[in-house]
Formats: C-alpha cells, structure tokens, sequence
C-alpha cells in the first residue's frame, strides 16, 4: 500500500477527474434535453472545468442542498471551514432524503403501518429517535426505506404501480435515484467518518483538516455523479395561491431550485388541490404532486426575514427545535411548529400501531 498522502493525493486527483467526467454528463443531458439551447450548451462545453462549471450544476438541484453547497463553495479555500461545511451538506442531504421518503411511503397508512413498526425497532436497538435526531436517525431512515423502495420498484406490475404512486411520479431515472444503494452506502460512510473525527476530539491540524476536505470533495463528486441533472425532473416548488379550474387546480408556486433568492414564479396544473407555504415534489409529466413532511422549512427567518431553509433537529420542552446549515445570522430556530409536531406523531408515535 502506498503511504498515506500518495493516497491522499491519489484521491484528490481521481475526484477532479470525476468532476470532469460529471460536467461533461449533465451537459450531454442537457444537449438532447434542450436541444433549442445549442449555442448556450456550446458555450458551456468551452467552460468546462472552470469555475461557473459547479454553480450551474448548483442551479439544478433543490434550494435546501444547493444553498449549503453554495456556502461550501465559497469558503472552499479553507480546508477546515471547508471539510466542516461539507459534513453539515451530507447530514443535511441524509434527513432531506429520509423526508422524501417517509413523506411518499407515510402518504399510504396502509403500507406505512408494518414498515414505520420495523423502522421503530433499528432506531431503537441503534439507541436513536425521531425526537432527538442526528445524522445516523437519518441514515437508518434512509437504509431502510430506499430499500423498500428497491423492491416495490423491482417486483411485480402491482408494487411498481404503488411505487409511483406513493412518489408521484413514473420516471424510473428519478426513482432509480432515490433509491440507489450506492449513494446509501455513500451516506454510511460519511457518518462514519463523522463519528470517527469527532471522537479524536483536540485541534485538527492543517494536514488533517486538508486530507479530510480531499476525502469529503471525492465524495460530493460521486453525490453530483449520481444525481446529474435529474433533479430537474423532480422539482421543489412551494405553492403560493391555488385556483380552481374544471377538472383541474391552476397553481402559482415559487420554484425552490439552485440557490439563488428570491425564487422564480411558475405554474403547475394538478389534479388535487396544493397547500399555500407547503413543500412539494412536482414531477415532469405529471399532474400530481408529493407533499413533504414539514420537518424542513423554507421560510423568511424570524429577525432578518431572508429566506433560509432550516431542518428539524429535536424536539424540546418549550417546542421543537431547527437548524440552518447555511443560515449563520439566525442558525436555529424554537418554536411549537404545530404542523411537524402532527408530523412527527405520525411517523415517530407508536400508539396506533395496533389499531
């Protein structure tokens, strides 16, 4: 084996190859995706690997990963702020994934009642809660339910159809993608590292806090592999009025996508009405939409009123508790949330299991 910073640098140099390879992926999508745009993809092919390469791929996932990621990139310079911004994006990106998931799988009581059950039963031989969360909640949440996904995707006629169903969309790239065991094991090892930094405890020092942003960098690129630009066919709108037509809902939404406020206004048809001020999933081609478990918020902060994206933490006597991850004027937030108080009943309280 080749000493440690062969190693390193091995690593550093294969990430920046990805990079490449990522860059030139999403821009192909996009050539056959948009084929009006040539000259705009033309001109993209001649940035590649150059700085506007990273905040255009930015612009193509949703507002609470993307503004984390835009923070990162800003401070990337400085390998400890650096390698610490990264740590909040992948605990971040762990508890957005697992909301997606109990959001679609929780919309079926039927179907959620024997997996929040089990669910219940890894948390706890874990010592974890829903009420008092962390990265490995998430995780677990995220092992357990993609896996589920997995198999209704891959079964017969009757589980696919409730797959799409439970998710709101029929594109199996999309599906494919939130079920990936590859990202799941991406996740795992990120908390593990995680874990194993944190117990050292004492001053990191320049070379540590270098090789471990090295580390973190080849795995965001292998998160950017995954993803692409397939966010784009799952978008994060955020409904603003709803009004009825015959046989359809006209809604207003504001596009949560990139990282860049204040957000654009657009309009979606549905065939079900979409709750103001909530978070949704729209896919492509679609006429129905995923409501997310309001455990992530996107709201003006209470004393600055920007728009900020904050995640649930834990719940706390005088009300429940969440943090930003990119919002450092105003970082948490506490307050009775009535909304992810019924939310958390739903999916952490076990007292109608055996009803």
């Amino acid at each position: 084996m080749p000493d440690k910073q062969t190693q390193i640098k091995t690593v550093e140099c294969s990430t920046k190859i990805a990079s490449l390879f990522n860059e030139l992926r999403e821009l192909e999508q996009h050539l056959w995706d948009s084929s009006k745009q040539l000259d705009k993809t033309l001109k993209a092919v001649e940035l590649v690997n150059k700085e506007e390469s990273f905040a255009d791929w930015l612009e193509m996932i949703p507002f609470p990963l993307a503004t984390i990621l835009w923070t990162y990139h800003a401070s990337r310079e400085d390998d400890k702020r650096g390698y610490e911004h990264l740590l909040h994006f992948f605990e971040a990106l762990a508890e957005f994934w697992a909301i997606i998931l109990l959001s679609a799988f929780s919309s079926n009581q039927a179907c959620f009642k024997d997996h929040r059950k089990k669910l219940h039963a890894v948390l706890a031989k874990n010592n974890l809660s829903f009420e008092v969360s962390s990265f490995g909640t998430w995780k677990i949440v995220v092992e357990y339910l993609a896996k589920q996904g997995r198999i209704l995707l891959n079964g017969k006629e009757e589980e696919r159809n409730l797959c799409e169903q439970l998710f709101k969309t029929c594109n199996p790239d999309v599906l494919n993608m939130l079920f990936r065991s590859e990202l799941v094991g991406l996740l795992q090892e990120t908390n593990n590292l995680r874990n194993n930094w944190s117990g050292h405890g004492g001053i990191v020092s320049d070379r540590d806090a270098h090789d471990r942003h090295i580390v973190l960098q080849a795995h965001l690129s292998k998160v950017r592999e995954y993803f692409g630009a397939l966010w784009k066919s799952y978008e994060l709108i955020q409904p603003e009025s709803c009004q009825i037509k015959p046989d359809i809902y006209e809604n207003k939404a504001y596009s949560l996508m990139g990282n860049r406020t204040p957000f654009r206004r657009i309009k979606r048809d549905t065939t079900h009405p979409l709750i103001t001020e909530k978070l949704y999933l729209f896919a492509q081609d679609e006429t129905r939409a995923l409501q997310l478990l309001p455990l992530i918020k996107v709201m003006a902060s209470p004393k600055t009123e920007q728009n900020a994206c904050y995640f649930f933490n834990k719940q706390q006597k005088d009300g429940l508790r969440f943090v930003s991850y990119h919002f450092e004027k105003e970082a948490e937030i506490t307050e009775q949330f009535a909304d992810a108080a019924n939310a958390l009943s739903i999916i952490a309280n076990s007292r109608n299991e055996t009803s």
